[in-house]
């Protein structure tokens, strides 16, 4: 078929470096935007930077959830890992 690998039937995105499609849920192009975003280095979780990145997450929690209260729990993980610890 046009456009395929012989490698498994996968198709070019698969194998070649590039941007190409994000397959979750899929395909959607990812932006540019998104691309240089994912690019950037990871912040250190202990870091101050991150203190203060959290404590602006957690102020537009506060207006997202319409509560006063800073008790908003941020748990960076995925649902399951969120089941998992409660």
């Amino acid at each position: 078929m046009e456009g395929e690998t012989k490698e498994a039937g996968r198709p070019p995105s698969a194998t070649q470096p590039g941007i190409h499609f994000l397959n979750l849920p899929g395909p959607t192009m990812v932006p540019t935007k998104v691309t240089a975003a994912i690019a950037k280095p990871t912040i250190d979780h202990r870091s101050t930077e991150m203190a203060d990145l959290l404590g602006e997450i957690v102020g537009k929690l506060q207006g997202l959830f319409g509560t006063s209260h800073r008790n908003i729990l941020i748990y960076p993980s995925s649902a399951t890992g969120g089941w998992e610890a409660a």
